[in-house]
């Protein structure tokens, strides 16, 4: 199958901890709203518990375990899974949705769910998948990564962290 070239297009946008991906993501949507182009924000399915910055639902969907994952697959709910860092991920059906609504969808992901996207794409909607890489020089993504929660600290949010960290 030939992609389609013209909007609406999958936008996934990839990068380290750190990296600003939300910031760019929250960016974009502004200056896609502000140029008219039609888009629609989709927020990802992710097994850990939410960031002190983060609102369920809001910036996240919450995936319980990997039977609830296998759950929301089965039922259409996520369309694209992955694993990173050894827990589960999933882009939403809600890409679907936007792409029938003529809407670009943005979303965030990994690798592996870019990889597991464009397979996606090109065997069941033939739109082009767009991916922008974000990178920022390590002091800076370790600065983010510690400036971007709040106090106090729960102790899986400074395992993350210094997780992330190392993984610079």
């Amino acid at each position: 199958h030939q992609p389609n070239f013209e909007p609406p297009y999958l936008i996934p946008i990839l990068g380290h901890a750190g990296a600003g991906k939300d910031t760019f993501k929250k960016g974009l949507g502004a200056r896609f709203t502000e140029s008219r182009f039609r888009h629609s924000p989709v927020i990802n399915y992710k097994e850990r518990d939410s960031r002190s910055t983060e609102i369920e639902g809001l910036d996240y969907k919450r995936i319980h375990s990997e039977a609830h994952s296998q759950k929301l697959v089965r039922h259409g709910t996520i369309i694209v899974h992955y694993k990173h860092d050894g827990r589960q991920y999933g882009l939403s059906d809600k890409i679907i949705e936007a792409i029938e609504r003529n809407e670009s969808a943005v979303m965030i992901t990994e690798p592996d769910g870019l990889y597991n996207l464009n397979q996606y794409a090109q065997s069941n909607i033939q739109n082009m998948v767009i991916s922008i890489l974000l990178h920022t020089d390590i002091d800076e993504a370790e600065r983010r990564l510690v400036t971007r929660v709040r106090s106090p600290l729960r102790a899986q949010e400074i395992r993350d962290i210094n997780a992330h960290i190392e993984g610079l």
